[in-house]
């Protein structure tokens, strides 16, 4: 083709496409080539027309393809020829909400390097605490309805300022159809929310009284991007204690804001990989390991701290002005979703020194994210702010199905096409206030993705919250085993579609044989699993109740290997817990009263870290396990004898635990060895799996693979065996 004779071609780009400056961007990249045509937004996807020479057209479109604009992610662009037209200009053209499909709505990002700079220098920007542009600021917590136009988000009821509106409605200007767009003029603006609540004209006074409070050992409640955060010093023992109270968190650890990576350095290790993350634009909650404490409780015993850097333009004004890091913990109370209103606010702020808030709504709540990395790869505790409401892409087609996730740390996901959008952190769905909010999101995304349920697929158990949900939804509804649900996932999120060996270790899920499951190896494929080989099942006297007293379990285990356990009197467990008690449970166990089966792998980390004495009522969920890894000793590579069965008796590797406690063995190494023998066993029992089927291809899913040193050390022994 001449690439001097005029061509025209119509564009359809689908992806993280709107919200994030894509339009501004193509009429600056039609203006480089000169070439004519039009851009515009429709429900789903962003629709080009570009016309001219032929080289300038190919161009233009390698340009596209190539160096899209950040944070924008191009899922696919569908290319076809049209006839030329007449138009001699480029144009941005309103949004159309008319389209069926799938649009992907931006996350909240956090603010950039040249809006900060704007605070220092634009006049009526200045210390501005709320400011963003198309590059930055909230996305998912304001819209309401597609397009992503700002009469569609919270922001509608704020008229801009003649300033704000040439910026807005410049298509060179940053802030071009940046619908949160805002200054010091137009608002949103700040305000205390223990006094009459008025707009502050001088942010800086407010900044200034926050910050001495927190000197002061003051507790701050603040509107966040996707909900109120409690701060204070985290170098103040005191400060800290009064916050555990007001939140009714006695033991769970806190997450502490750092001012920038220098400062969070003297306290954590952190590596290049994990650097990133914490400045990268979703500005997520990154678990690091300790160097030293700040204030003795925040870390409660761990030898980690989840620690995170400003995200919003109020973090970096406030933080600037300390000489010290700060807890940053949702506002709520412990297991409630995170407050987003004035009015719940002002119950919390009770006790606070000082609350402020703005006078933007916060339409989706979302908390922090959470994740570690191994220094390669990052793995997700909580996906929320950042990453919600991003999709996964798939293999298959997914339309119409809603998955309603489990009952515990609940998330829910919707299939669009070939797409499973995941919706944010919604939490433990036993909480009404939790449940309530999963039934808001759950049907604000059917409404914001134009969503139609076709089936729904909920956890095997039928006395879940999740799984009466979709009862209600009038659509065939596919009961899902909950292990099975764990590999499908981890299959789905490597674009496995093969038969695999599938590990999944967690707390609790119902089982096929009705007895709770949770120590599994399946031969796997996305349709089904094979139960391969599994943990022998351990009774659990009082159900539910061991999960928070696991000296309950650690019984049961002791009464699985003599039934006179007065035999292991030695125990510090024994010293700890009233003859009373343990008389009942003993008894529980004689006439199988109240102790359903588990072969849970959770309950067995539980389990060890009574026996050693570490924990045994826990204050939050996990706190026994992660306590046991917190004290290891990375130097011992001892492990514990356990014969090779397809039920593999755990009765050996807790029998060579009492054995070293006996033997006054120090705890650093008896958690080392029981943490070793696990990951061999792992490894081994895979083994056996490859040598029956020819599988090599391994997955590992479950919350017990949170614990960072059997991830990596199961790894490195798969990978070492091929």
């Amino acid at each position: 083709m001449n690439p001097d004779s005029i061509v025209s071609f119509h564009l359809n780009v689908t992806g993280l496409v709107q919200s994030v400056g894509f339009r501004p961007y193509i009429f600056r990249l039609a203006q480089q080539f000169s070439l004519y045509g039009k851009v515009s937004n429709n429900a789903g996807s962003v629709e080009i027309i570009i016309q001219g020479s032929s080289g300038a057209v190919k161009n233009f479109i390698s340009e596209l393809k190539n160096h899209p604009p950040q944070p924008a992610r191009i899922e696919n662009i569908t290319i076809t020829e049209c006839p030329v037209s007449d138009i001699q200009s480029f144009i941005i053209e309103e949004s159309s909400p008319d389209g069926s499909g799938i649009t992907v709505v931006s996350p909240d990002i956090a603010v950039c390097g040249l809006c900060m700079e704007d605070i220092k220098n634009q006049k009526h920007r200045l210390d501005y605490p709320l400011v963003n542009c198309m590059h930055c600021g909230p996305r998912f917590s304001i819209i309401k309805s597609l397009p992503y136009d700002r009469k569609n988000t919270t922001m509608a009821e704020f008229t801009m300022c003649e300033k704000c509106r040439r910026e807005y409605e410049n298509p060179l200007d940053r802030r071009y159809h940046a619908q949160p767009a805002a200054c010091n003029t137009c608002g949103p603006f700040l305000y205390n929310l223990l006094k009459t609540p008025e707009n502050c004209k001088n942010i800086e006074i407010l900044i200034k009284q926050m910050a001495d409070v927190l000197q002061k050992s003051g507790i701050i409640l603040l509107k966040g991007t996707g909900g109120f955060q409690f701060l204070a010093n985290a170098l103040d023992e005191n400060a800290v204690q009064r916050l555990r109270r007001i939140k009714k968190r006695d033991q769970k650890p806190f997450a502490v804001m750092f001012l920038n990576i220098e400062q969070a350095s003297e306290f954590v290790i952190i590596d290049k990989y994990t650097a990133g993350l914490l400045l990268s634009p979703e500005r997520p909650i990154v678990l690091c390991q300790l160097k030293k404490n700040p204030a003795a409780g925040i870390c409660s015993g761990l030898d980690t701290m989840g620690i995170i850097l400003p995200y919003m333009p109020v973090h970096h004004l406030l933080l600037s002005r300390l000489a010290f890091p700060v807890i940053f913990t949702s506002g709520n109370l412990s297991d409630e979703p995170i407050v987003i209103k004035d009015d719940s606010a002002k119950k919390l702020a009770e006790f606070c020194e000082s609350a402020v808030s703005y006078n933007r709504e916060i339409h989706n709540r979302t908390d922090d994210s959470v994740l570690f990395t191994d220094g390669q790869k990052r793995y997700f505790i909580r996906r929320s702010r950042g990453y919600a409401p991003l999709p996964c892409n798939i293999r298959y087609r997914a339309e119409g199905i809603f998955a309603a996730g489990a009952e515990l740390k609940n998330t829910f996901a919707l299939g669009r096409e070939n797409q499973v959008i995941m919706s944010q952190h919604i939490g433990d769905l036993k909480n009404p206030d939790v449940y309530n909010f999963y039934r808001e999101s759950a049907e604000r995304f059917f409404s914001l993705f134009r969503f139609t349920p076709r089936a729904a697929a909920c956890d095997l158990h039928p006395d879940y919250f999740s799984t009466r949900f979709v009862a209600s939804l009038g659509v065939p509804v596919y009961s899902v085993q909950h292990h099975h649900a764990h590999i499908a996932a981890c299959m789905t999120e490597n674009n496995l579609d093969e038969k695999i060996i599938g590990i999944a270790f967690d707390g609790t899920g119902l089982g096929e044989d009705g007895n709770i499951w949770g120590g599994e190896f399946f031969f796997s494929q996305l349709e089904n699993s094979e139960r391969a080989s599994w943990l022998s099942p351990l009774p659990l006297p009082g159900g539910d109740l061991a999960v928070k007293e696991p000296w309950r379990t650690a019984l049961s285990c002791l009464y699985a290997i003599d039934k006179n356990i007065e035999t292991f009197s030695f125990l510090p467990l024994f010293k700890n817990i009233s003859e009373e008690k343990i008389h009942i449970i003993r008894e529980a166990l004689k006439h199988n009263i109240n102790t359903p089966l588990s072969s849970a792998a959770g309950r067995l980390f539980d389990a060890a870290s009574a026996l050693v004495g570490l924990v045994y009522c826990a204050g939050y969920e996990a706190e026994a396990p992660m306590k046991l890894e917190a004290i290891i000793d990375k130097n011992e590579n001892g492990v514990y004898h356990v014969p090779e069965e397809k039920i593999i008796d755990t009765r050996y590797l807790i029998n060579g635990l009492l054995e070293d406690i006996k033997n006054r063995c120090a705890i650093p190494v008896i958690a080392a060895r029981f943490h070793n023998t696990m990951a061999v066993l792992i490894c081994r029992t895979a083994g056996r799996m490859r040598n029956i089927s020819g599988l090599k291809k391994v997955a590992l899913s479950g919350g017990v693979f949170q614990n960072r040193f059997l991830l990596k050390k199961t790894k490195t022994l798969l990978q070492t065996a091929g």
